[in-house]
């Protein structure tokens, strides 16, 4: 995607605003996205995926499930 999007940005004109689209979205697929497994009583495993944007909410609400099952 990044490739592709240098490409795009060396035609010049509206190349270079698709090309910065193309590589702003490069970026967000090697960031990745952060995902939370929980594993049911049942065996259930249940994954919850979000934005890379998303991470903090996805991390507070990990450590308050881990708090709430694991008091020290």
């Amino acid at each position: 995607m990044l490739l592709v999007g240098m490409a795009f940005m060396a035609n010049g004109g509206a190349g270079i605003l698709f090309g910065l689209l193309i590589g702003a979205l490069g970026v967000l697929f090697l960031i990745g996205s952060p995902s939370v497994t929980l594993n049911t009583a049942g065996g259930e495993k249940v994954v919850s995926s979000g934005s890379p944007f998303q991470r903090g909410a996805g991390e507070a609400y990990a450590a308050a499930v881990r708090k709430a099952l694991f008091p020290s």
